[in-house]
């Protein structure tokens, strides 16, 4: 009987690891079904992200080049606005030094005609003294003249 009953335990401990184990076997199944799915769903979702990503650096990339090229635009525009400006500051300043050359000559011719003038003066007013003291020494002859006779 014991080993009726050892037999008997045994089998139903079989029939229990079995049941158990196959039992294990379709949770594990079922748990690998359930990690293939999410696999495939983040798979999925990462594809989907890629793209997005891809798309983004490439519009990031397009705006990028846009930007460059604007930029490099008003800088070009800046530097021909410089020179220019440049030029026209060159241009002015050479006028601005024949105007100064022109007053500089003016001056010099100015103080040139006052300088004869003023010689002109002195040299009138020399013989203007010197033709009133011929002029009183003639006067003066002329009195002594009158005086004797």
């Amino acid at each position: 009987e014991e080993l009726g009953a050892g037999k008997t335990s045994f089998e139903q401990f079989r029939d229990t690891t079995v049941l158990d184990f196959a039992g294990v076997r379709a949770e594990a199944k079922a748990q690998q079904d359930k990690d293939a799915q999410a696999m495939a769903a983040v798979t999925t979702d990462l594809a989907a992200h890629r793209v997005e990503v891809t798309q983004s650096f490439e519009q990031n990339t397009a705006a990028l080049a846009t930007y460059k090229t604007e930029v490099a635009q008003g800088s070009e525009a800046q530097t021909q606005a410089l020179e220019a400006y440049k030029k026209e500051v060159a241009a002015q300043m050479a006028k601005q030094v024949l105007i100064w050359n022109e007053l500089e000559n003016h001056k010099n011719k100015t103080s040139k005609s006052l300088f004869a003038t003023n010689l002109a003066v002195d040299e009138l007013n020399t013989k203007l003294i010197e033709a009133s003291e011929v002029q009183k020494a003639s006067l003066e002859q002329t009195f002594t003249e009158i005086a004797t006779q």
